[in-house]
């Protein structure tokens, strides 16, 4: 038995445009975030084969630092999502990496671009360890049958493993599912042991 989850590049592009608007806290301070990435409004998106889902956004940053502008106005974003197979307590789970591939800024120098892409790829990395999907815990479960009404004690359904799959049209994950039964001792169908041996017949009507 094998299940399969499959995400068309169609399907995507309406998830990702209801996210929008997204501020994505880019700073450690515990009392609030001081440096922010906000992308606005959702210009296109394109599957990536082997590789992710790229949104075209605009966007602005908000990053106090003497050494850059304060706030910064983004003409173009590129962001790219990256999805992932790992190893998770239950089996195997699904971590979606962000990673900005191209950014333009307004008014800016090109070089300055590539300083802040690497800080704000920094401060992402560390918001895409916290996007994981177990789904080894959410697709495995287990039944038990307590009526007694047949021998089958319980029955799992188990998923620990898959294959990720990203080409130019859809998304896909496929993997095993494998079913175990846990079985009681004989048991008659209204409850009870089976008897060891009939009782001995009797002639005595009463």
């Amino acid at each position: 038995m094998h299940l399969c989850a499959v995400t068309t590049a169609k399907e995507l592009e309406r998830v990702a445009s209801s996210l929008l608007p997204m501020r994505v806290d880019l700073s450690k301070d515990p009392e609030g975030a001081t440096r922010w990435l906000d992308v606005d409004r959702l210009l296109g998106s394109e599957l990536i084969a082997d590789k992710g889902l790229l949104l075209r956004a605009t966007a602005s940053l908000r990053w106090p630092d003497r050494s850059i502008l304060d706030a910064i106005t983004i003409k173009r974003l590129e962001l790219l999502l990256t999805p992932r197979l790992v190893a998770t307590a239950e089996g195997t789970g699904l971590s979606i990496s962000l990673s900005v591939a191209d950014l333009d800024l307004r008014w800016v120098p090109s070089f300055v671009d590539r300083v802040l892409l690497d800080r704000i790829n920094t401060g992402l990395a560390e918001v895409s360890e916290r996007i994981c999907w177990d789904f080894s815990e959410t697709l495995s479960v287990k039944f038990n049958e307590t009526r007694s009404h047949t021998n089958i004690a319980s029955i799992a359904l188990d998923v620990s493993t898959a294959e990720l799959c990203v080409d130019q049209h859809a998304i896909s994950i496929t993997g095993p599912m494998t079913v175990h039964i846990d079985r009681r001792p004989p048991a008659v169908l209204a409850g009870g042991p089976v008897p060891a041996a009939l009782p001995p017949a009797t002639d005595d009507p009463a």
